[in-house]
């Protein structure tokens, strides 16, 4: 079997893997798979080392090339003017200099399978010579550099935000180019999707970790005693780990604070961090130990000998590696929310929490010294969740594993597709459509990048004029098929009459042009059908005459409903033509976010076991008609068994919809039997109100078609719709429908 080759680029070495990136590198990439072949090409950012190539484990090889001279004099002066070193952060700017690492790092890239930009520094001198249809493009973050590096540089100087700028550059053109990006957090993952705009499907949580076959717990009293003395600790202590790094110095800074409120414990400040507080008055804090660099065993001996650990970090992003250390050691941990960012404090077994003061971490010490049956709990716990959740040895396993299959269905990409749709996390009922089709086409082979509208996406471009809509042209070439999700209002809302005949006239052009384009309809607004008179009806029969040329040049055009089809084909006088417009069931695509019992959904949303429950879910607008449900619930406060669900949030936030809102809050103010869960609804909670439910309740006013009530078939729910649109067909046996809402009372409560 062929061994998949992975190059791994930063500017930094890996061994000695001290200071958390080099850590990360090592943790992750020494141990993915047998059937992996590693190679790391990294470099120093300090003068002195030479060139060197050495095995780190089996399947890792460790390649540095040090930074040129020219470089490093052009870092002194650009360091000099801006007051603080900045050799990674203006790698970007001035990484040309140093062309016998580029040259390396081009090499070995071009060679590989699977490419990881650990950091994003060298991707613009690498890009050239990747080969995006062949290669695996991973970016593994981390952290949000671009949110790191302003906080560390920007001092509202020109030069400051000429480095920033380029970071942030840098980052956001690496996160569009990947096909997989590692977060170290939760947090970091929401950074990137606000930021830059990323699809939030195409990353993926690899937390820091540790090493937890070298580091463990040292149970035996009499060794541990034995450390204390050799390493002078005579009280209950306290250890940091930290390098050398503005954020950990920060850190450092406030345990010095707390040191001299707490004379009676011992302070252990432990790495290179140590380096910026050799100086520190010995008479003012005779109780603070700083070691400065310590090698790995010395570092396991410290943890050893201590009682606690403390991270009060007060800035910085990503996870904080050291905090894995810590629960490997079995060590009780105090700690800011920056400190722990990315660990989950289940029940608050994991870790202790302090405010980022020196007053609250003096008072957390104090406290959690004086509790020998929580320290005995955080120590158990602590060691437990690093064994199963954070150890170096799983995650690396499983990255490779990861890598394998992701650089698979890449190498068996069946066709590259481009889908144009308003995208999540944009608030919107065909975005979430969009994305649920991209699921399925990617679960089935094929590449898929997103041109978003309003949302995430590979692209981001509101088609909102014909000169934006003519420059699809541009990917008849690169892409085998275009999917638009089609609503009038993405592209004409708020248009005069001549840019909408222009706008027209650009899609009949990109039609025309490329035979490859699928357009989903959603939505068709027909002119003639308002109503209008003279100057505003002739206006009316012009427009119709280029909507017809324009819906006549789309290769296929999609519907979900026959009903739609056949509308659509009267109203613009298209034959309905199988090889020209086609019907799709609209839950065709959708895949469940979750698969519960019923029961357990109860449970999570606090609903009784014994209520018959009919909901109404979805972004909450007046046309929805969630009202005229409540409504009817009025009128059966004799049946206590059942209850109705109104639950969504506001797509669009305007007087009439917050009217609307609170019209439905009245509701469910006034009836015991009517609730309202005003929220934003995610596809996991979306799916647990469905499994919830007895009944979906569809009381549109007006519709096309109901993604809603698709969704509902996908958990075989009995959904009860008003004959509106394309609604009757998409119901099955056992379903309901109404033409009035004078007639849900007595449905409701026949049911």
């Amino acid at each position: 079997m062929k061994k998949l080759n992975v190059t791994i680029l930063d500017m930094q070495p890996i061994d000695p893997p001290v200071g958390g990136g080099r850590l990360r590198l090592m943790g992750l990439y020494s141990g993915l798979d047998r059937n992996i072949e590693a190679t790391y090409v990294g470099s120093y950012d300090w003068r002195g080392p030479k060139f060197r190539q050495h095995k780190l484990s089996e399947n890792l090889t460790e390649i540095d090339v040090p930074l040129s001279e020219a470089h490093f004099k052009a870092h002194d002066d650009l360091s000099a003017r801006l007051g603080k070193g900045c050799i990674d952060s203006a790698f970007p700017l001035q990484g040309r200099l140093s062309e016998e690492l580029i040259a390396r790092a081009c090499e070995e890239a071009k060679k590989a399978d699977v490419v990881v930009f650990s950091h994003q520094w060298l991707f613009p001198f690498v890009a050239p010579v990747l080969d995006e249809e062949k290669q695996l493009i991973v970016y593994d973050s981390h952290n949000c550099e671009g949110l790191l590096r302003v906080g560390l540089l920007d001092d509202g100087t020109p030069l400051a935000d000429q480095i920033c700028r380029g970071v942030v550059r840098c980052e956001h053109e690496l996160c569009h180019a990947a096909d997989l990006i590692l977060a170290c957090s939760q947090e970091d993952k929401q950074s990137f999707i606000t930021l830059y705009r990323v699809e939030p499907d195409k990353i993926i949580i690899v937390p820091n970790g540790v090493f937890t076959s070298r580091i463990g717990p040292l149970e035996d009293a009499a060794e541990k005693e034995a450390l204390r003395r050799r390493l002078k600790i005579s009280k209950p202590a306290a250890c940091f780990i930290g390098s050398n790094y503005a954020p950990n110095v920060e850190a450092g800074r406030l345990i010095l604070q707390a040191a001299e409120m707490l004379p009676q414990y011992q302070f252990i400040l432990l790495g290179g961090v140590g380096d910026q507080f050799r100086e520190i008055d010995a008479a003012r804090y005779p109780n603070v130990i700083v070691t400065g660099f310590l090698e790995e065993n010395e570092k396991i001996d410290y943890l050893h000998a201590c009682d606690i650990a403390i991270n009060p970090m007060l800035s910085g992003s990503g996870t904080n590696i050291k905090m894995f250390d810590f629960m490997a050691a079995g060590l009780p941990i105090i700690t800011t929310d920056i400190g722990a960012r990315g660990i989950e404090n289940t029940n608050g077994r994991i870790y202790r929490l302090c405010d980022h003061s020196a007053d609250s971490l003096a008072e957390q010490i104090q406290g959690l010294l004086g509790d020998q049956e929580q320290m005995l709990s955080l120590r158990k716990w602590g060691r437990l969740e690093a064994e199963s959740r954070y150890s170096w040895e799983r995650l690396s396993l499983g990255l490779g594993q990861t890598l394998v299959q992701k650089f698979d269905e890449k190498k068996n990409v069946t066709e590259k597709i481009l889908m144009i749709s308003t995208y999540p996390p944009e608030k919107c009922g065909i975005g979430a459509y969009a994305q649920q089709q991209v699921k399925y086409l990617r679960s089935h082979g094929a590449h898929v990048d997103v041109l978003a509208i309003r949302g995430n996406g590979k692209y981001h471009m509101e088609l909102n004029t014909p000169e934006k809509i003519l420059a699809l042209k541009r990917f008849k070439t690169e892409y085998d098929r275009i999917i638009i999700q089609y609503h009038a209002s993405f592209f004409y809302e708020g248009k005069d009459f001549m840019t909408r005949i222009k706008i027209h006239q650009a899609f009949t052009e990109v039609f025309r042009d490329n035979p490859n384009i699928e357009v989903v309809c959603h939505e068709i607004l027909f002119p003639v059908d308002r109503g209008s008179t003279g100057e505003q009806y002739q206006q009316d029969l012009v427009e119709n005459r280029y909507k017809c040329e324009k819906w006549k040049a789309v290769p296929l055009t999609i519907f979900h409903t026959e009903t739609e089809r056949t509308s659509f084909c009267e109203h613009l006088g298209i034959p309905c033509d199988p090889e020209q417009t086609k019907v799709i069931l609209p839950h065709q695509y959708y895949v469940k976010a979750r698969d519960i019992p019923q029961r357990q959904a109860r449970a999570e949303l606090g609903i009784p076991l014994d209520k018959k429950v009919f909901l109404c879910i979805g972004f909450i607008q007046p046309h929805k008609a969630f009202d005229q449900v409540a409504k009817a619930f009025t009128r059966m406060k004799d049946q206590k068994e059942k209850q109705f669900y109104m639950v969504g949030s506001l797509r669009l936030v305007y007087d009439e919809t917050i009217q609307y809102l609170n019209l439905l809050q009245r509701y469910a103010d006034t009836y015991p039997n009517i609730f309202l869960k005003s929220e934003f609804v995610s596809d996991e909670l979306f799916d647990t109100w469905l499994i919830a439910c007895d009944y979906v309740v569809i009381p549109y006013r007006e519709i096309w078609t109901s993604a809603v009530l698709g969704r509902a078939k996908l958990f075989e729910k009995k959904c009860i719709a008003r004959n509106v649109g394309g609604l009757k067909e998409q119901l099955e046996d056992g379903d309901l429908m109404f033409e009035d809402y004078g007639e849900l009372p007595r449905l409701l409560k026949d049911l």
